[in-house]
């Protein structure tokens, strides 16, 4: 009657040694290639989340002692945020950011909207809302360099980290062909999870956790600083029938002088995803309410304009942006998707 059991105990051992053997024995290239299947899923996503951001204004701003000091005393300021991305590409996405924003227990509260679009020709902002004195617009043709898009803006860096870990981390100036992988597993919410080191041009590496329950998608990313965690991203992710995992909630936390105080910190939750359904190219442009001052630029030379009708912009001087006309502004927004 032993052997039977003995049999069973024996098969037991085989089966985890072998499920150890597996995610032990994953490549560099395994993981990338992991990532990229799970980018070909996307074509285009849509998601909402809701952003909680707060942060702590004054003294060292920059963190690490650097940089420009600010004498006035430390304050919390607080912000709660629609988030709204339409991503296709590094070159195609449009982001709508809305909320109030206050300082303290909800003191002086203003209401702040900014919106951020490229079609691959050109790249926009538009900053609105009753807590400023008129919308202020942007528009440069060719866009902005690929360094200065929302892959790798820090407040949504963890959205299109879950979504194209490739090429975010490559817009954000890591060389992939440099990565390593630490042999070990890493313990990481009770999962056997891997550690990838890769450096960045300038120097400093950065950290990302993997984990093999979600394809092996990061979970955690620390961007290091002299050896020091500069900011932090924690990712959570939930199944979904066409992307197989999508970010359910993110955290991220930015770090500040030699003591690593939280400076700042965003949390998003998704409220709301469509997958894979066709994008018109107007959708990536912002649509500027009239009254906007918007600088353009063309090739490097910048000349400012004023949205004077929904569809007219007249050229004015330097002297005359910021100078608020009895205009009504309309409410601005995207174009609708």
């Amino acid at each position: 009657m032993m052997w039977p059991i003995r049999h069973f105990m024996l098969s037991l051992l085989l089966m985890a040694a072998a499920f150890v053997d597996v995610t032990s024995a994953v490549t560099i290239e395994q993981i990338e290639q992991a990532w990229k299947s799970h980018t070909e899923k996307i074509r285009s996503l849509d998601c909402r989340y809701e952003q909680e951001i707060t942060e702590t204004v004054g003294n060292d701003p920059f963190g690490f002692g650097e940089g420009a000091k600010d004498d006035s005393p430390e304050r919390l300021v607080t912000q709660q945020r629609t988030v709204q991305l339409l991503l296709e590409a590094a070159e195609r996405f449009a982001l709508r950011s809305e909320g109030e924003r206050w300082h303290g227990e909800k003191q002086d509260v203003v209401i702040r909207n900014s919106y951020w679009a490229s079609n691959g020709r050109q790249s926009s902002t538009l900053l609105d809302g009753p807590g400023i004195a008129m919308p202020i617009g942007e528009v440069f043709i060719p866009p902005r360099e690929p360094g200065e898009s929302v892959f790798n803006n820090t407040w949504y860096q963890a959205l299109v980290l879950s979504i194209k870990p490739v090429e975010q981390l490559r817009s954000a100036d890591h060389t992939l062909k440099a990565m390593t992988l630490d042999e070990n597993a890493c313990l990481y919410e009770g999962a056997e999870c891997k550690l990838l080191r890769i450096p960045r041009s300038n120097g400093e590496f950065s950290e990302i956790t993997v984990d093999p329950r979600v394809d092996y998608l990061p979970v955690r990313f620390v961007a290091l600083v002299r050896g020091k965690p500069y900011y932090r991203h924690v990712l959570t992710y939930q199944e979904d029938p066409e992307a197989g995992w999508i970010l359910a909630k993110s955290q991220t936390e930015l770090y500040a002088g030699a003591n690593q105080k939280i400076h700042c910190s965003i949390r998003n939750r998704l409220k709301a995803i469509e997958v894979n359904r066709d994008v018109p190219d107007e959708s990536f442009a912002i649509k500027f309410p009239v009254g906007t001052h918007i600088g353009k630029f063309i090739d490097g030379e910048r000349t400012f304009f004023i949205q004077r009708q929904p569809n007219v912009q007249v050229e004015i001087s330097d002297d005359e942006v910021g100078v608020v006309e009895p205009v009504i502004v309309g409410s601005s927004q995207l174009n609708r998707y």
